[in-house]
């Protein structure tokens, strides 16, 4: 596969606000990490498409693209209507990401109670290593993470320092 994704809480499950000097040592963290993969042979990185922590990691790899131009970003998407349901400022910053993604995987045309839990599994099924940043116990990434570990995925753990 030679492939890496992140599974992350979303911002309300946040400790800090985006723009914060935590949020900024959290995307660094990211970006050393993917940096780190890279020298290690990893080449396609596969983004959820969430706010906070997903859309963080995309933009790490955006960012990465102009000195590594061989590495690819792939979009999973739950459900086709996943930007509808952003405010503008967040539609906008959802469409920059998905404009440097070399793929879009739509993993369904709707929203159902179990979409966002589709994704995740596509998401570690087509991973080696996942990266975590997980602040809460409970809700999808924590069922992500469990999943990636009964899957026996390398996992790398970006929450803390």
């Amino acid at each position: 596969m030679n492939a890496v994704c992140l599974t992350g809480n979303r911002p309300h499950k946040l400790p800090f606000r985006e723009g914060s000097r935590e949020q900024q040592l959290l995307t660094e963290r990211m970006k050393n990490a993917v940096t780190e993969l890279i020298g290690e042979g990893y080449r396609r990185f596969i983004t959820g498409m969430a706010l906070g922590s997903d859309i963080w990691f995309a933009e790490c790899v955006i960012d990465l693209m102009d000195v590594y131009p061989d590495i690819e970003l792939e979009a999973a998407v739950p459900y086709a209507g996943q930007r509808d349901s952003l405010a503008a400022a967040d539609r906008f910053r959802y469409d920059a990401v998905l404009s440097r993604c070399s793929k879009v995987t739509m993993l369904g045309n709707e929203y159902t109670k179990y979409c966002m839990s589709r994704r995740n599994r596509y998401m570690v099924d087509n991973s080696d290593v996942v990266l975590v940043v997980l602040y809460s116990e409970t809700g999808g990434t924590a069922n992500t993470l469990a999943y990636a570990k009964k899957k026996g995925r390398r996992i790398i753990d970006l929450s803390s320092v």
